[in-house]
């Protein structure tokens, strides 16, 4: 494994660590496995396009067996093998590119792919690397010292209040989230679909407790987050909606916003991400003797929600061994409902399967199972969708078993 860096580089940049990073891993993770013989290098690259703008990119080059030219396109569409007798030999249903692309797309940029059969390829992931101006360029590698949380300011400590409604129809995400919003002192009240969250919303006004904020999933059954924001503003909810979607391109947060809400967490939630939300809508200041607060307090990033310190580890392992214990059953159930061709029961499974994985830090599982779950919705026949059930039944194997949840193709 080669590392090519062309200085200068910035030091730090502006993106999703945990999307980054699983972007790379799949990448490298496709470079290694295709190739036996030579070698797989990484070359990072920086172009300044204007002060507040840059992007970098990695490009991930090997000398494995290569790719038809008129196979190319065919790369990132969902469950596609350019070879049938490579996926016999080196296993796989071609989800990792698709994911990697959509995560890229996620993050700014793209991922495009350059191959000579016989003689290798090249992957080249090109991410938007945000503002740069007075980031310090580096002009040779340097060790990173070993990253720590940083603290609140005692003096400029946020201070959290408020009733909050949830709307999330996934049990083990509620679960998860009653327990990280009570530890930071807020009342929570779940509803299950977007009917049930506008009636609560609603009684909560005439009781005159309205909530002081709205955590609005997107992807609901009987009334989808956009339609339940979009009543609750005709009826005159005037509170803060914030919508929780798996979706994290760009032009989701403009639905977002054209249903009603004020702001929206991509899925997977990190802390970093809810802690900014609830700080911004809730917060008070201690040192202003409780006024709001106005923008969230500058942490590191985490590739969890579970993994930002709010939950205590014992607490935290206890709800991570508890979701891996349950996978073989989930899987069960996955292969049942795939053998009777049950595709409503099989788009449950997997919706449910998506948002549990992810809050739990299996984002590749999360991220198999949405891609089935649109194939399904989209009325794919049974025999295109058996190497992606086969594909997320081996995960939850794995993931059941401690290991990294890294898609086979």
């Amino acid at each position: 494994m080669e590392v090519d860096y062309a200085f200068p580089l910035p030091e730090t940049i502006h993106t999703d660590p945990a999307r980054l990073r699983q972007v790379l891993t799949n990448l490298m993770g496709n470079a290694v496995k295709f190739t036996e013989r030579g070698s797989v290098c990484i070359a990072v690259r920086h172009a300044r396009e204007t002060d507040r703008s840059a992007r970098v990119r990695f490009a991930i080059s090997d000398t494995g067996i290569g790719i038809p030219a008129d196979r190319i396109g065919e790369l990132f569409e969902p469950f596609m093998q350019v070879d049938g007798a490579s996926t016999r030999r080196y296993g796989g249903t071609g989800l990792g590119l698709p994911i990697s692309k959509r995560l890229a797309k996620a993050l700014g940029g793209d991922v495009e792919v350059s191959s000579q059969l016989g003689i290798g390829s090249t992957f080249t992931l090109t991410i938007d690397a945000g503002p740069l101006e007075g980031v310090r360029m580096l002009e040779s590698p340097q060790v990173p010292a070993t990253a720590k949380e940083q603290l609140p300011d005692t003096e400029h400590e946020v201070l959290l209040h408020g009733r909050v409604l949830l709307a999330e129809d996934v049990p083990d995400n509620y679960v998860v989230l009653r327990q990280i919003l009570r530890m930071m002192n807020l009342e929570l009240e779940v509803a299950e679909d977007g009917r049930a969250a506008c009636a609560m919303a609603e009684r909560s006004k005439a009781e005159g407790r309205p909530f002081d904020l709205i955590l609005m999933d997107i992807q609901m059954p009987k009334m989808n987050g956009y339609e339940a924001t979009r009543w609750l503003r005709q009826h005159g909810w005037r509170g803060p909606t914030v919508a929780l979607t798996a979706h994290a391109l760009a032009d989701d947060r403009e639905k977002c916003l054209a249903a009603g809400c004020d702001d929206y967490i991509a899925k997977p939630i990190t802390a970093k991400r809810l802690r900014g939300v609830l700080t911004r809508y809730l917060g008070q200041s201690a040192a202003a003797g409780g006024s709001p607060s106005g923008a969230p307090r500058p942490a590191h990033d985490s590739p969890g929600l579970l993994d930002g310190g709010i939950l205590d580890p014992a607490n935290v392992a206890a709800l991570v061994d508890a979701f891996r214990g349950e996978l073989p059953a989930r899987a069960e159930r996955i292969k049942e409902a795939f053998q009777q061709h049950n595709r409503d029961l099989l788009i449950e499974l997997a919706h449910q399967l998506k948002g549990s994985a992810g809050v739990h830090g299996l984002d590749n599982l999360a991220e198999i199972a949405r891609a089935l779950s649109d194939r399904l919705q989209a009325g794919h026949e049974w025999k295109e969708l058996r190497a992606a059930v086969s594909e997320l039944v081996a995960l939850c194997g794995q993931a059941a078993a401690g290991q990294p949840d890294t898609p086979h193709g």
